[in-house]
């Protein structure tokens, strides 16, 4: 494909920017909060040039080819709120709390890559004079965001008898809890790069998902095909759907730890460790058929891994 730069080229740069406050409740315990943002100027933006018209086929300019044209036209903006809360080690418990409100937009999600994995549509300008009518959710926009680990010292169970107290004392529990709310799910019609019609936003997502084998996520019969002229191959108009119509569901995840340290002799010590990532075996879905023109439309076709256990045991000398 013919590849055109604009000779104007320029340098991309962001500007960040944030405004909080940090106050200390206790000695070891800091609360801070703050609104934070960012916004990208100048970046780059891929699109195709010369493309046929949707009715007649015939190209603006019949002289010359299709391909794509580089520029500087891209602009993303994110703004959030974000709150943590801070507990140092003491008294034999330590924990960090995290939560974000937040919200990215861009044009067709802010992808600069020439193509996207999957059906190709994701980063496709439907019109290449007017890129303002592309403007929805980044890729990877979540709106709540919220996370939280902690060190635990377990107390000593019979810390009277030294034996109990070297098998039984010292023992950490650690963990990390992870919960956020779905990205933005990118549909289209991988065939023409065009996307179609929300006909039923009220049933767009099916809720009876994704258990007992049912791994219908997004409702087919809640879009209807746009029209294509065999012409021009392309829809006959644009959908009346942005890019980013539907999110994905949210995704939780638990992790524990529990591990200890064992004296043995002078300078020697026996390290004892078990980790469980996504101890409660929870499926996460993290990925669905996109291209509606497809008999798996809307159907999950991947999902995070399943728990697993690690035991670890080291000699320190």
């Amino acid at each position: 494909m013919t590849r055109r730069i604009n000779p104007n080229y320029q340098s991309p740069y962001a500007m960040n920017y944030t405004l909080g406050i940090q106050q200390a409740l206790t000695p070891s315990l800091v609360l801070e909060t703050a609104f934070v943002g960012t916004r990208g100027v100048k970046f780059v933006m891929i699109r195709t040039f010369n493309v046929v018209d949707r009715v007649t086929g015939i190209r603006p300019n019949p002289g010359d080819v299709q391909g794509s044209y580089n520029d500087n036209s891209q602009q993303t903006n994110y703004n959030s709120w974000q709150t943590s809360l801070r507990q140092r080690f003491s008294r034999g418990l330590g924990f960090n709390v995290h939560y974000t409100w937040g919200k990215g937009m861009s044009y067709t999600g802010g992808d600069i890559a020439e193509s996207w994995v999957g059906d190709g549509t994701r980063n496709s300008i439907e019109d290449f004079n007017n890129i303002k009518i592309e403007r929805s959710l980044s890729t990877g926009d979540i709106t709540h965001n919220f996370s939280t680990d902690w060190i635990y010292s377990v107390p000593t169970v019979f810390a009277n008898s030294p034996i109990a107290r070297n098998v039984l004392g010292g023992w950490q529990l650690t963990g990390i809890f992870a919960a956020r709310t779905g990205i933005p799910i990118f549909t289209g019609i991988s065939q023409t790069g065009g996307r179609p019609d929300l006909i039923d936003p009220e049933n767009m997502i099916n809720r009876q998902c994704c258990s007992f084998g049912n791994t219908q996520y997004i409702n087919p019969a809640a879009f209807t095909l746009v029209d294509v002229p065999r012409a021009s191959g392309r829809t006959i108009r644009r959908g009346n759907i942005n890019s980013s119509p539907v999110r994905a569901p949210g995704m939780w995840n638990l992790d524990f730890s529990l591990g200890k340290s064992f004296g043995l002799t002078e300078g020697k010590k026996l390290e004892v460790k078990a980790d469980m990532l996504n101890a409660l075996n929870h499926t996460t879905y993290t990925d669905f058929a996109t291209n509606l023109s497809g008999i798996t439309f809307g159907k999950v076709t991947q999902t995070g891994p399943a728990r697993v256990i690690q035991l670890q045991m080291r000699m320190l000398f």
